[in-house]
């Protein structure tokens, strides 16, 4: 009886704690729903990405923000100000 009582509880813990268990079980849903949802995120910016793309083969526009936005170019004749913020000075001790 005793033996058994003891094999029993032995058997329970390992389906819970072992390499097969519910807990090893509960880690891998979770990963999985952690990679799923990332693939969601990665699939939306490829989409994102092969827009980006159409517009730039097709849209002048596009071609012209990108200039301007990252590269800081401006078109003939335009004159371009920059402002600069200037840091408050550090308190010192």
């Amino acid at each position: 009886m005793l033996f058994s009582g003891v094999a029993f509880i032995a058997l329970v813990v390992g389906s819970f704690l072992g390499d097969g268990g519910m807990l090893a079980l509960w880690k891998s849903q979770a990963r999985a729903e952690q990679a799923r949802l990332e693939l969601e995120e990665l699939r939306a910016e490829n989409a994102r990405l092969v827009e980006e793309i159409r517009a730039l083969r097709s849209d002048p526009r596009a071609i012209e923000r990108i200039a301007r936005e990252e590269l800081g170019l401006a078109a003939p004749g335009e004159v371009v100000f920059v402002v600069r913020t200037l840091q408050a000075p550090s308190a010192r001790p």
